[in-house]
C-alpha cells in the first residue's frame, strides 16, 4: 500500500467513527514517521569524493 492510501484509510476510518481523534493523531504521526525513516537514506548529507 503507498503512503498516500494508507493516510487516506485513515480519515475514513475516523470520517466512519471506527478510530478517535486521538487514535487518528497517533496513527498519522506513526505512518509519518514511518515515512521519515523509509526516505531518510535520501535525504543525509554526504560528501562527494
Amino acid at each position: 500500500m503507498n503512503s498516500e492510501n494508507a493516510f487516506k484509510k485513515l480519515g475514513q476510518k475516523l470520517m466512519n467513527g471506527e478510530i478517535t481523534p486521538e487514535e487518528h493523531v497517533k496513527e498519522y504521526n506513526k505512518l509519518l514517521r514511518e515515512m521519515a525513516e523509509k526516505y531518510d537514506s535520501q535525504w543525509r548529507p554526504h560528501e562527494h569524493i
